[in-house]
């Protein structure tokens, strides 16, 4: 079910509540604006002098209570809005609503499984594209009024997906999301280090899945990100990873897929996509870092992977320099270790001048 929270769109909401097969049905509510303009139009929404919504609003009590008490089967929220926290708004912010909802399920304990927000435009459902930033310390601050009660609310989470502009605040206002976590898809979108590393430090639980996207980490860092998940990882995903080997020589992909083939020993699923490397180029002036792409060219002719029935990569290819090279490359099934052998082997990195 979809909704922008605007005057029309909640009238659509109450009407499809006293329909009583159609209500039993609502799983998820995608909370998406509309035109990239603000939620919540033509509705009062009140702010205080400091600009934060205030906690009483008649216009988020219809749409608690219709959630609350006449959508029981509602297990999910997936927010989609502008992709900037403009100044001029005049109704309702991403940061706002996400706020909204946060301390709607501390204070109710609806069993919500899944949450997501996507500002990047990554979502099967999302229809624009971009990068977009919340105001965590009001998440932060939410989260933290709550304390206990928001850890409690929120314990049913089993699926969070955040794909935004990650800042230094993000890890605070996230921490008490992922306890209880199986699934986690994390698209940063962010040329800040610090903050992406301060997501990556977070204590997960064992989980089943991983998408990572879009981020600067090193070896030990991203390993031991998925310590915790070394005896349950099922699948796994990263897109648009930048090995940084710029003060570690001895980090590679080689030695990363090395890893997960050792220490990973429930994957079912591998899926690499752009994945790049950066190491200090010691003939420059300064020592600066020189940025390599990794391919699987030699895997390009599509050959069955040794110690399996035949079974064989997904492959993405793109010709450059009239040479087929594979950029793209997943593999599902009970064969993970022998295709991350082949994988490990055939890692190639081409810097950009070759391209």
């Amino acid at each position: 079910m979809r909704t922008d929270l605007s005057s029309d769109s909640l009238k659509k909401l109450k009407a499809i509540a006293k329909t009583e097969i159609l209500r039993q049905q609502v799983q998820t509510l995608f909370i998406q604006s509309t035109n990239r303009k603000d939620f919540g139009a033509e509705l009062p929404w009140s702010h205080d002098e400091d600009d934060h919504l205030l906690s009483s609003q008649p216009s988020a009590q219809v749409l608690q209570s219709i959630l609350c008490q006449q959508m029981p089967n509602r297990r999910s929220f997936y927010i989609h809005g502008p992709t900037n926290e403009a100044n001029d708004r005049i109704n309702l912010s991403t940061t706002e609503v996400t706020t909204w909802i946060l301390s709607v399920v501390a204070e109710t304990g609806l069993n919500i499984r899944s949450f997501s927000v996507d500002l990047i435009g990554e979502h099967l459902s999302s229809t624009s594209y971009g990068s977009g930033w919340l105001r965590g310390l009001r998440l932060q601050a939410s989260s933290m009024r709550q304390g206990t009660k928001f850890r409690k609310g929120w314990a049913h989470l089993q699926f969070l997906h955040l794909h935004l502009d990650i800042k230094s605040d993000t890890a605070s206002w996230t921490c008490d999301l992922v306890p209880n976590l199986k699934k986690l898809s994390l698209a940063f979108c962010s040329s800040d280090e610090d903050a992406c590393l301060k997501v990556l430090a977070l204590e997960l639980p064992p989980l089943k899945e991983l998408c990572l996207s879009g981020t600067y980490v090193t070896e030990a860092v991203l390993l031991r990100f998925l310590t915790s998940s070394r005896p349950s990882l099922q699948a796994l995903t990263l897109r648009l990873i930048y090995l940084d080997a710029s003060l570690d020589a001895s980090g590679s992909w080689r030695s990363v897929l090395k890893g997960f083939r050792d220490d990973f020993t429930q994957l079912k699923s591998i899926s690499l996509l752009g994945i790049h490397r950066i190491g200090s180029t010691t003939h420059t002036p300064g020592g600066s870092s020189q940025r390599s792409r990794v391919f699987f060219t030699p895997l390009a002719q599509g050959a069955p992977i040794p110690g399996t029935q035949g079974e064989q990569f997904d492959l993405r290819i793109k010709k450059l320099r009239q040479k087929p090279r594979v950029f793209a490359i997943s593999y599902k099934g009970h064969h993970v270790k022998e295709a991350l052998t082949v994988l490990e082997e055939y890692v190639e990195y081409i810097e950009p001048h070759m391209l």
